[in-house]
């Protein structure tokens, strides 16, 4: 009875811990959640740019830091015409939502966020056992 009652509980924990936790798709969905609110077309995932994002968390994780990539250089290789970035650093159990807002609580973060140059987007995801890196590539072409 015990093993069964740690094993349920277990299985709990996971879910909550995970219900909180940062993901692309839910990152995009509130993404254009506020566009759609601020009347502006959605954007869509981008395989090149979710690269970009990702190998970015990646890298924060890795070095413990926490700065802006050189987004000029990435875009001078790239097909965009346009790109911004938005960065965040959470807590592991932070919601896409919660990110989300913390971006639209920027003036910076929400001007790229909403802005209508941008149609493609790559959301990157880096965690360790206590903070996640959440990195938004966005293009425009």
């Amino acid at each position: 009875m015990r093993r069964n009652l740690a094993v349920v509980a277990a299985a709990v924990a996971i879910l909550f811990v995970a219900a909180g936790c940062v993901t692309r798709d839910d990152t995009i969905s509130s993404i254009n959640s506020d566009r759609s609110a601020a009347g502006v077309a959605g954007v869509q995932a981008a395989d090149d740019l979710t690269t970009v994002a990702q190998n970015w968390a990646d890298h924060l994780r890795d070095t413990n830091s926490f700065y802006h990539q050189d987004i000029a250089a990435v875009m001078a290789w790239s097909p965009y015409s346009s790109m911004g970035e938005t960065l965040a650093k959470v807590p592991f159990d932070t919601s896409s939502a919660a990110v989300e807002a913390m971006w639209m609580n920027s003036s910076q973060h929400r001007a790229i966020v909403l802005g209508g140059q941008y149609g493609y987007v790559g959301i990157g995801i880096a965690s360790d056992q206590t903070t996640t890196w959440v990195v938004g590539v966005f293009g425009g072409r």
